[in-house]
């Protein structure tokens, strides 16, 4: 009986291990409202759903965006992005400049609890809630992971200066976000097995290389508030994380 516990034990266990965690969020913007899905199996293996049809990808150590419409699935090398430079030292100057503040209340947000921060950054008053439950955290992986990877694609100092915001934000430990305002909430989380295909390339695709500067909200089929209002909220993440 005691072998046939254990067994079951390293069972449970491996079942853990091998489980992806799976995220849903509501994202707000200007009367308009749209859900981004998270999937997180590893570094090398992430997938963010964001509309109808549209979805970035991690798939080994590549990273693609991955547009359908009218039937039609168009593949983009995400690491033929024009490079860009960053001005030195100007995002640890804005991330030096905001202040965080534990508040002292909890919220419960899709059965999660969390801790409610305060963030005041140029000139204007923002707040989240950050949780240490274990689904979440596989979130913030693959955020951090996302947001490493584009750092990469991006070159230069960009890369340099993502990285010195993820590194800073590891010596605080790492939380993941249940909300930000109103405008990126929580809606779902949970662990389970996705299958190899949901990180892989649809069948036949051909990624191509960016050829210039494109727009990419319209590349994307996302509305462009909504692409500003992504953006915002993941630099936001990254000044939460730094606290």
């Amino acid at each position: 009986m005691k072998r046939l516990a254990l067994a079951a034990l390293l069972a449970s266990l491996s079942a853990t291990a091998l489980a992806d965690t799976v995220g849903t969020y509501l994202l707000s913007s200007e009367g308009k409202s749209q859900t981004m899905t998270v999937s997180y199996k590893n570094d090398q293996a992430i997938r963010m759903d964001v509309g109808q049809g549209t979805y970035m990808l991690v798939s080994g150590a590549k990273v693609y965006m991955v547009t359908n419409q009218g039937g039609q699935t168009t593949v983009v090398d995400m690491d033929t992005l024009p490079k860009f430079a960053v001005p030195q030292g100007k995002a640890a100057e804005a991330q030096g400049k905001a202040k965080v503040t534990k508040t002292g209340r909890t919220e419960t947000i899709a059965g999660v609890k969390g801790d409610v921060w305060e963030i005041v950054a140029d000139g204007q008053k923002h707040e989240a809630v950050i949780s240490t439950d274990k689904r979440v955290q596989g979130l913030n992986k693959a955020f951090n992971a996302l947001a490493r990877r584009m750092g990469q694609a991006l070159g230069g100092d960009s890369a340099r200066q993502i990285e010195l915001a993820l590194a800073e934000a590891q010596k605080h430990g790492t939380g993941g976000l249940l909300r930000s305002d109103r405008n990126m909430v929580l809606q779902s989380v949970s662990e389970r097995s996705q299958p190899a295909s949901h990180y892989q390339l649809p069948a036949g695709a051909k990624p191509m290389a960016i050829p210039a500067m494109p727009d990419m909200s319209q590349m994307q089929g996302m509305d462009p508030a909504m692409m500003k209002q992504m953006q915002q909220q993941m630099q936001q993440m990254m000044k939460q994380q730094g606290r």
